[in-house]
């Protein structure tokens, strides 16, 4: 995602520092060797409305609250990605679960 100002961020779950937990990284600093997906989802018509979704996300560890799979980073992502469909800041044109398979 950028933000408002056309900068790139990096919004993510990680445990490299200890347990799991959000993390979001500005600039330079938003491109990682270790990133496993980078989605271009769609435009977002309001950038902090957004954010804030991402944020409200779980990612402390805990089984998903959508599906109840365990926790991982690929996990997290598709949740927020359906939070912020159900939330109509982005529009999914399926299911997340055939999108992620799709090539």
């Amino acid at each position: 995602m950028t933000d408002d100002i056309g900068q790139p961020v990096l919004h993510h779950a990680t445990n490299l520092a200890g347990p799991w937990q959000y993390e979001e990284r500005r600039g330079e600093s938003a491109i990682d060797l270790t990133l496993i997906v980078l989605v271009k989802a769609s435009g977002f018509s309001n950038v902090l409305r957004a954010t804030q979704i991402i944020q409200s996300v779980p990612a402390d560890g805990k089984p998903s609250r959508r599906t109840g799979m365990a926790f991982t980073c690929r996990i997290w992502v598709k949740d927020a990605l359906v939070e912020l469909h159900e939330k109509g800041e982005i529009f999914l044109p399926n299911d997340i679960e055939v999108i992620e398979t799709e090539q």
